[in-house]
């Protein structure tokens, strides 16, 4: 009787009422709502699961828009700006930068007025929707569990060291959100991702880094002594000659778009870099170690080649950054990527055991939370009241 209760009930479409009704009065209840209605098992759908995404990236994307304009977000907003002073071709080029997002720049600006608060929320939703679905599309592959696909969202969504960064470096977070979509895709759902790989490379370049490594077939196999071997001697020829391989493209294509992120990487940075934490090491130190045991965890593994494949990709990276420690430019930067390796790893620890700890993933999830509101009211970031944040309805964020 429960069970068609909850069936008529998600046919006649009221459970999609119900977030959208009170995420317009209070944002952060309708995204919760959201997803309990996912997890109590009421509706399980594809479209369900979708409005969670959507109510979600919309909620953070208003937070941003209370963002206070200060550090790497103010060239962004001077950009933005600049746009009616220059004709298309101009603006798309001036900034010698990857063109797809200046081109993106310049619809947006005139799609919201030139209102800097929409074009938050729109640039923070538009990433967010590529992360979300792509982690859907992930687990609903390789493990479909409701529980185990909400944990890995509401982690990632409410991971304040990425969240902080989502209107700070835009454009590497809009790129690495749609080139780790296209990963999915392509390794996982074996789908052609051309266009979204182009559309990362020209928003920035540094994702061009994961482009081979997608079309390297010896990463579909499992970690073994020969491809291991395989993989360090190529890395050590790469790291080798890649100051001559720098130096060879910036003399053969001069200062542009295309050899921006080439510049940026021999010259160093412009301003003190602080080295990476000891909680940063040990985090990447975690997530590599449960690649590795998860490819072997014969009772509960799965074998698929996209998930392999995936997962050494991220060992690449991981080795890519060791390696580099000492060169700060690149070991942050590419640090950076760890973060959305994140939510499609670290639930893997879950599904490695035994005995599935259901309290512990509800124990980080709220720990993730409250984490996430703390560093709202004291992280780097200035955002509005914090009363306003959590309880606030959606007019009061567009003021």
């Amino acid at each position: 009787m429960l069970t068609q209760q909850r069936k008529l009930i998600s046919n006649n479409g009221e459970l999609y009422i119900i977030p959208l009704a009170i995420f317009c009065i209070w944002p952060l209840l309708g995204v919760l709502i959201s997803a309990v209605i996912i997890l109590s098992g009421w509706s399980i759908t594809k479209k369900q699961y979708y409005i969670l995404f959507c109510l979600l990236a919309l909620y953070l994307g208003l937070i941003n828009s209370t963002k206070l304009v200060q550090n790497d977000l103010i060239n962004y907003v001077s950009y933005f700006k600049e746009v009616p002073q220059h004709h298309f071709l101009r603006y798309i080029f001036v900034t010698r930068k990857e063109p797809i997002f200046f081109i993106y720049n310049y619809l947006c600006y005139y799609l919201t007025g030139g209102s800097i608060k929409l074009y938050l929320i729109i640039t923070t939703f538009i990433s967010y929707i590529f992360l979300f679905v792509a982690i859907y599309k992930y687990y609903n592959t390789i493990r479909n569990k409701p529980e185990i696909i909400i944990f890995a969202i509401l982690i990632i969504a409410f991971f304040p060291q990425l969240f902080s960064l989502s209107a700070q470096v835009i454009r590497q977070f809009m790129a690495a959100s749609i080139m780790v979509y296209a990963m999915v895709l392509k390794l996982i759902n074996n789908k052609k991702v051309g266009i979204y790989i182009l559309l990362a490379i020209f928003i920035h370049s540094t994702t061009l880094f994961f482009v081979p490594l997608i079309y390297f077939n010896a990463l579909k196999k499992r970690i073994s002594p020969k491809l291991i071997i395989i993989v360090l001697l190529a890395a050590l020829t790469f790291f080798s000659v890649l100051p001559l391989i720098i130096n060879k493209v910036i003399d053969l294509l001069g200062s542009n778009f295309i050899t921006y992120a080439l510049i940026r990487v021999k010259e160093g940075s412009t301003f003190y870099l602080k080295p990476l934490s000891l909680v940063v090491w040990l985090t990447l130190f975690f997530l590599m170690g449960i690649s590795i045991c998860h490819q072997f965890n014969s009772k509960n593994f799965i074998y698929k080649t996209g998930q392999i494949h995936f997962l050494n990709i991220f060992l690449l990276l991981g080795i890519f950054i060791l390696a580099n420690y000492r060169v700060l430019e690149i070991s942050k930067r590419f640090f950076f990527f760890v973060y959305f390796f994140f939510p499609f790893i670290f639930p893997l620890f879950f599904l490695s055991l035994k005995m599935e700890i259901k309290m512990l993933r509800f124990l980080l999830i709220i720990g993730f939370l409250f984490f996430f509101v703390y560093r709202l009211e004291f992280g780097t970031w200035h955002y509005a009241p914090l009363l306003k944040l959590l309880f606030g309805n959606v007019f009061s964020f567009l003021k």
